[in-house]
């Protein structure tokens, strides 16, 4: 991946499409993009895989602007993050084809009112790997509050219209993925907090 982002910063000096300075963002630009469609190329392939890809669409469009805004817990390096990935989006499937969908997306809606609290007082959570400034923060709280409620609304309507089981399933697991990754960063900050203060007691 480094590779290909290095190859096609080359490629864009030679054609004059970016100054030498520029090139350090432009690869990590690069990285972040081809990153992005690996990730969710795979997702896609699962999605036609296991015969859901409407599903799995659904997911990705509720899923993708609420991360971005929202931040959580990432991995340390892309590889890291993309093992993991894979074992959320095999259990996403995996699960999906419980004979019981209907019971386990009663028990998703039941439960999205804690998702919703959770987003709304947590988000955005700045990660090492993606920092944020206090103006930033601002405008990601607000931003993601906005998505949040444009969502929740579309989710709530495919629930009460009784949609197709499967897409009602995504769709409603692409926000409680969002509420568990917040909750996970908001554990890891938590745990190093109490490890930094212990480690300054003499």
């Amino acid at each position: 991946m480094n590779r290909l982002a290095e190859f096609l910063c080359n490629k864009a000096l030679a054609v004059k499409a970016i100054e030498s300075e520029e090139k350090d963002l432009y690869r990590y630009a690069f990285s972040l993009l081809i990153s992005s469609v690996y990730t969710w190329g795979t997702f896609i392939l699962l999605g036609l895989f296991f015969d859901s890809l409407l599903a799995a669409i659904c997911f990705m469009i509720l899923f993708i602007p609420l991360r971005i805004f929202c931040g959580g817990f990432h991995r340390e390096n892309y590889s890291k993050c993309y093992t993991s990935s894979l074992f959320l989006f095999f259990s996403i499937f995996i699960i999906s084809k419980v004979p019981f969908l209907d019971i386990l997306n009663l028990g998703l809606f039941v439960s999205l009112p804690i998702v919703i609290w959770c987003i709304w007082k947590f988000a955005p959570i700045e990660d090492n790997n993606k920092p944020l400034s206090s103006s930033e923060i601002i405008k990601y709280s607000r931003i993601s509050k906005n998505i949040l409620v444009l969502e929740v609304t579309i989710v709530s309507l495919f629930f009460l219209n009784q949609l197709e089981p499967l897409i009602i399933y995504f769709s409603l697991t692409a926000l409680h993925m969002i509420g568990f990754l917040l909750g996970l960063r908001v554990i890891q900050n938590l745990i190093n907090r109490k490890h930094i203060n212990f480690k300054s007691k003499p």
